[in-house]
């Protein structure tokens, strides 16, 4: 359920996004790279860990924000594809810039500095502190918008360094290519469909691994992608659409 969380916080910024403007923000991961390496850099600085959480949220959200300005606004009357295809330029740009900057070597992230590494015994079940923060209130992100979406990707960040510590300019790929097959097996651009989808990639990653087969997991998560938009397009609790010729 852990990484299913991650999946579905992240989810959410995608599909609040196409929910607006009805763009597949496929920058939205490295996004989320960037909230990864503000947070590593300012704790390894010595300042307090909930100071680099809201440096990464606030860092993130000022990136969304720039990117949609600079970027996309200009592009707002434009074919639909040219927007897509600007999505995954700022993409490549931005993993590109954090290995000019950073270097491509991964980093090691300190997560015990941000979320202790507590475990409680819950009905015979070990569940961790990382775990037990990841609740998120669907009903408050409905009024949201797009630098919201950033500040969940920035959360998201924070979390997922804590589960996997390590920092590199291509963290935010495969997880926002997770978060967005998440996305779009809930239906694009429904709030709950989201966490739904999340949740399912999640739990379905976990089974896999718990089966012996975690070299097959990625394979997995695109396998039932392309099984549920076989049975059903518009994924678990998307609206069907009319498109006129």
């Amino acid at each position: 359920m852990q990484v299913g969380s991650i999946y579905a916080l992240i989810a959410l910024g995608y599909s609040m996004v196409y929910g607006i403007i009805m763009l597949l923000n496929f920058a939205h991961g490295d996004i989320i790279m960037v909230g990864s390496y503000i947070a590593l850099l300012i704790i390894s600085a010595g300042i307090h860990p909930l100071l680099a959480v809201l440096a990464a949220v606030v860092g993130c959200m000022a990136l969304a924000c720039l990117i949609e300005k600079a970027a996309y606004t200009p592009l707002r009357q434009a074919p639909r594809i040219s927007l897509l295809i600007t999505a995954i330029g700022v993409s490549y740009f931005l993993e590109n810039m954090a290995q000019l900057i950073m270097g491509a070597n991964p980093m090691a992230f300190p997560n015990t500095a941000v979320i202790p590494s507590k475990t409680y015994n819950v009905g015979g079940l070990n569940v961790s502190l990382t775990t037990i923060v990841m609740g998120i209130n669907i009903n408050r992100t409905i009024t949201f918008t797009f630098a919201v979406g950033a500040a969940l990707a920035g959360i998201g960040a924070i979390l997922y360094c804590c589960k996997y510590p390590q920092v590199k300019p291509t963290t935010g790929y495969l997880l926002g290519l997770k978060a967005f097959v998440a996305a779009v097996l809930g239906g694009i651009g429904s709030i709950p469909g989201a966490m739904l989808g999340g949740l399912v990639i999640g739990i379905a990653e976990v089974v896999v691994t718990a089966l012996g087969y975690s070299t097959w997991t990625d394979a997995v998560v695109f396998a039932i992608l392309i099984l549920v938009l076989l049975v059903k397009p518009t994924g678990f609790m998307g609206a069907s659409m009319n498109e006129k010729v």
